[in-house]
This record gives structure tokens, sequence and C-alpha cells, in this order.
């Protein structure tokens, strides 16, 4: 059993009360200082982002910067995918038009040793054979075919070489 003055109780306790509160009041006020502070040092960034991203013809972005940001990576994203795939399907006729001039002498030594690391044919600088096929009686098989039938006999024919030739060396066509 614990027995004291009621006064003096109510006083301290009245004391202590008040000072709590005065004590929580400002504990928020500085943690809602403290937060103002590092939501402003973290939205810091969005808007230079936001500048290098908008276009000279936009003047106001339509709804928030986040989500104009997330909407100029996926443009980012898909202009970078059209871009490799643009690569790719003209890389093929690059290497083409490489291999023609090497046959005709038109490639520097230095754009030689350059283009067969671009386009791997590392395996063409030592002795190399080269075959030339040709068509010349396009005129009798003008008179049988179609032009057509034609491309597709010559693509059939390219893949018959490629089909036996990719087993016994390394080889372009």
């Amino acid at each position: 059993i614990y027995i004291t003055p009621g006064d003096l109780s109510s006083n301290n306790l009245q004391s202590v009360l008040v000072f709590s509160v005065l004590f929580y009041i400002l504990l928020a006020i500085l943690g809602l200082g403290v937060a103002f502070l590092a939501a402003k040092h973290i939205y810091k960034p969005i808007p230079n982002i936001v500048d290098i991203l908008r276009s000279p013809n936009d003047s106001e972005i339509q709804g928030d910067e986040l989500s104009f940001i997330e909407e100029s990576a996926v443009r980012i994203k898909n202009a970078n995918q059209r871009l490799q795939e643009t690569i790719h399907y003209n890389k093929l006729p690059l290497q083409t038009k490489f291999l023609s001039d090497l046959l005709y002498g038109l490639v520097s030594t230095e754009e030689i040793e350059e283009n067969l690391k671009k386009y791997n044919l590392q395996y063409l600088k030592g002795e190399t054979t080269v075959c030339i096929l040709e068509f010349t009686n396009y005129q009798s098989l003008y008179d049988s075919f179609s032009k057509t039938a034609i491309l597709d006999i010559v693509d059939q024919i390219m893949i018959i070489i490629k089909e036996e030739l990719q087993y016994v060396l390394e080889f372009e066509i």
C-alpha cells in the first residue's frame, strides 16, 4: 500500500502533464519539419529530370511529374527497341556491301581490320578462297519462268549451297 498526500501528487501530475503535452507538440513540429525537408530533398531531382525529358514543343506537363517520367521512359525504351531492330536489319546489307567492296579492292587496310571485327568475320584474315557463282543464261530462264520463280530458284540454290558448306568450312554468301 502506497499513500501520498493528494495535493502533492496532483501538483506534480499537473506539471508533468503540461510538460508532456508541450514536449509532444515540440516533437510533432520537429517531425513535420524533418518530413518536409526530407520530401523536398527527395523531390529535388524530379524537376531536373522533367526538364531533360521534356521536348521543346511541350509547354506544360499533363498530370504529375512521375507519370510524365514513366511515359518518357516507355517512349525511350520503345525507341531503343526500334533502333536495335533497325540496326539488326541493316547489319546484313552493310556486311554484304563491305564484302563486295572488299572483293573489288575498294576498302583500305584499316577499314578491313575494323569491319572484320565489326561484322565478326575474323576468319577471313588468313588466306581466303573466293568463289563467284553467276547465272549467265537469264534470257532462257525468263522465257521459261516468271521473275518471282527465278528469284525462288536462286534462293533455293543458295540454301542448298549453305547447307552443304556449313559443315566443311566457314563461309559468307
